[in-house]
């Protein structure tokens, strides 16, 4: 500026320097105040015209005058201009003795009377209250904070730093930032950092670079690093944010190391299937256990939807996916139903299905299933033999009511044909009165073998007998309507197994059947030999070469399509109304013969019948017993009988039997009356014989007090049902037999014999 400064009010220039936003003078070289304006007369508590003509020092502390003075003279000495951004922040005292933070910048001004220098003052609080703030901001930040300058010196440092690297600030501020970066990282680290400071832009914590920092006691540790650059009146500065990656990475780790145990978990399960899918019910995971139950691989499934696994009729009533929108809706949702194996075969599954519930909806779904058919199975197979036992209850109790008929019946016929010897034609009619009462007896004995359970007791079993024996239950249980035949060629095998099985698989077989010929028809029961061979062994697998006996059953009934026939020993499965069959009598079957190591195959087509063949392996058959000659009933010598049945009838037939054979007989048909004999009379008999259950006072009874009056007096007993006799007892009151009603006069002679002889 080359022209002289104005003094009067009215010059332009000095109406520019009073009409300036900023406190403003205006000094000679001397350093004397020409002029002042109203802002700089505020911000220093004088007016402008007190100002003009005090020396520039006035309005410096006086602990700084001295250094002011000689900082005034070497800008005399080189007078430049000096923008606000590079000025020299100095101290301004006020007229009451404060100081206020201020910034000058200086304008040398040359005219006719010598040198002129404006000043222009910035009061600089308001800066330093901001300043102060993002001091605070920077300070109070839970991550790491460093501003370097341009040439990378650290010039600020927050608490966490100083935490995260160990170092106080104050051996950090002014220090390179690459002290805080690994010897190994350091010539890497300077280019970027050139790079950044050329272009600086802000960088995210989460597009941050993952770097390690230099602690100072030589760790280091993972960081992640935010750069935002600032723009100061001292150039660009970059402010760091710094977050350390320790915990983080542990935590990451921990949780990398948990998901690998928890997929090791989940595949090594083998009992359950454990299937994630995603929203749309795909499957996208898919472990050991659901393999081992569906077959299938987890590479054939992925991606596919989980109503593949479902029978076709389930996916055609919508099921699958009702199943999932309940998940979505209940958060879980719980049920049993048929699956399908790789196969094709059918399973009874348990499933659990939860939704996973993430941000914005459901994330997919985990299904944990597993397969109940055994379980099941066994269930009704118990509930069935439960069943079976109240039958049997029930059975027990008829039985013995009945059997006491019959051994009436049976004792008046023996009777009989002992007194009619010499009267043929009649002697005739009294047999054919024994056989049917033996068929009586023989019908209940089945009856009670069937409705309780027996030990299994495998061995050498002629399948002639077990036929007959079955085939006479069910020609009694099956509809007349139904012609029953029975055919056992005399070269078929034993076969080594439980009679009483083999028995069930013709129950269970011919049960089927009858149901198929609901209007009548033709049951046909076969046996003969068959040779396996290499062509049958390879359609049966577990099926040996060599002897084996064929069981054959057909039926003439309504017969079965392909589709029921392929099913038709799957567990559970039924063509019956709901509640006329379990669906496991066939399933049944096909294990029975599976555990004797057999085959079984079946025949059948829509009105042609059905027809099963059973392959089991031959046994070697039982050395026979040689037959020995029919002997003479043993008779008595007089000996005196205690006779005890609370059935009247029977009672006087067993005491005529009894004379009969020679024996003198007392009969009682009341237990307490026989009880009341016995104490008076005990030395006057020989034997007790006594029904096992009778009121008040029953056969155990009766023993018992005869072992107490004389030990040496011999008891029989006799029950039309033996089930609930506990042998111990039996024994421990040295009863010498128990007989099962009703009695042949053979077998009565003969234990009572026995007994007598042995006292």
């Amino acid at each position: 500026m080359s022209a002289d400064l104005p003094t009067e009010r009215s010059d332009p220039f000095r109406l520019l320097v009073d009409l300036s936003p900023t406190p403003t003078l205006v000094a000679d070289e001397a350093g004397t105040i020409l002029h002042a304006n109203d802002e700089l007369a505020a911000l220093c508590g004088w007016s402008a015209a007190e100002l003009a003509g005090r020396s520039v020092e006035a309005l410096v502390p006086e602990r700084l005058r001295g250094a002011h003075a000689r900082q005034r003279m070497l800008f005399h000495g080189d007078p430049a201009p000096r923008p606000m951004g590079r000025g020299r922040a100095l101290t301004l005292l006020r007229r009451d003795g404060a100081e206020i933070p201020v910034e000058i910048g200086l304008n040398p001004v040359h005219g006719p009377r010598g040198l002129r220098v404006v000043a222009s003052l910035v009061d600089l609080r308001p800066r330093r209250k901001a300043d102060g703030r993002f001091v605070a901001a920077v300070e109070s930040s839970p991550s790491g904070m460093i501003m370097v300058d341009g040439d990378g010196a650290i010039v600020l440092v927050n608490r966490e730093a100083e935490r995260l690297f160990g170092y106080a600030r104050e051996e950090l501020i002014g220090r390179p930032l690459e002290t805080l970066v690994p010897l190994r990282a350091r010539g890497a680290h300077a280019a970027p950092r050139a790079a950044f400071a050329g272009a600086p832009t802000q960088r995210r914590m989460g597009a941050g670079r993952e770097l390690f920092g230099l602690r100072k006691d030589g760790a280091e540790i993972p960081v992640e690093i935010g750069l935002n650059p600032v723009e100061t009146e001292d150039g660009v500065l970059v402010l760091a944010s710094i977050v350390d990656l320790t915990e983080r990475r542990a935590a990451e780790r921990e949780l990398r190391e948990t998901q690998e145990r928890f997929r090791l978990l989940v595949e090594g399960v083998r009992d359950y299937a454990i299937v994630m899918l995603d929203p749309g019910g795909h499957v996208v995971s898919w472990n050991a256990g659901a393999e081992r139950i569906t077959g299938w691989r987890a590479d054939e499934v992925l991606h596919r939807h989980v109503a593949a696994f479902h029978r076709d009729e389930d996916v055609e009533a919508g099921q699958p996916r009702a199943a999932l929108a309940a998940a979505v809706r209940d958060g879980s949702h719980e049920e049993e139903g048929w699956r399908v194996r790789k196969d094709g075969s059918r399973f009874l599954a348990r499933v659990l299905l939860t939704a996973l519930a993430g941000e914005g909806g459901v994330r997919g779904f985990a299904l944990v299933m597993r397969d109940v058919t055994r379980e099941r199975q066994l269930e009704e197979q118990l509930r069935q033999a439960q069943k079976l036992e109240a039958v049997g209850t029930l059975a027990g109790g008829i039985a013995h009511d009945f059997n006491n008929i019959l051994a009436t019946v049976m004792a008046y016929a023996e009777v009989l044909e002992r007194r009619l010897a010499d009267q043929p034609e009649r002697l005739d009619e009294v047999r054919h009165l024994l056989a049917a009462a033996e068929r009586g007896r023989q019908l209940v004995q089945r009856l009670l073998a069937y409705s309780r359970p027996q030990p299994a007791t495998e061995g050498p079993t002629s399948l002639k007998a077990a036929i007959e024996e079955a085939v006479a239950f069910i020609r009694a249980a099956l509809p007349s309507t139904i012609e029953v035949e029975a055919r056992v060629a005399d070269d078929t095998p034993h076969v080594f197994a439980d009679a009483t099985q083999i028995q069930q698989i013709l129950m269970n077989l011919a049960t089927n059947a009858a149901h198929a010929m609901a209007d009548g028809g033709r049951l046909e029961i076969a046996a003969g030999p068959a040779h396996v061979d290499t062509s049958l062994s390879s359609r049966h697998p577990g099926l040996r070469q060599g002897l084996h006996a064929r069981l054959c059953v057909r039926d003439t009934g309504a017969g079965m399509t392909d589709e029921v026939r392929q099913r038709v020993f799957e567990p559970f499965f039924t063509t019956k109304p709901t509640g006329t069959g379990t669906g496991l009598g066939l399933a049944v079957v096909h294990g029975i013969v599976a555990s004797h190591h057999g085959a079984i195959d079946l025949q059948s087509a829509p009105g042609e019948g059905t027809r099963v063949d059973i392959l089991l392996p031959a046994a070697a058959a039982p050395a026979a017993e040689p037959l020995a000659a029919p002997a003479e009933a043993p008779r008595g010598r007089g000996e005196r009988v205690l006779l005890v049945d609370d059935e009247p009838q029977l009672a006087g037939a067993l005491a005529r039997q009894l004379e009969d054979l020679g024996y003198r007989v007392t009969v009682h048909t009341s237990g307490p009356h026989a009880l009341e004999d016995l104490r008076a009379h005990a030395a006057d008999f020989d034997l007790v014989l006594s029904d096992l259950t009778m009121p008040i006072v029953g056969g155990l009874a009766l023993a018992a007090e005869a072992r107490a009056l004389r030990p040496d007096l011999p008891v029989v007993l006799a029950s039309g049902y033996l089930e609930a006799v506990a042998t111990e007892s039996i024994e421990r009151l040295g009863v010498r037999r128990v007989l099962t009603k009703p009695v042949r006069g053979a077998v009565l002679a003969e234990a009572v014999r026995e007994a007598l002889d042995r006292r």
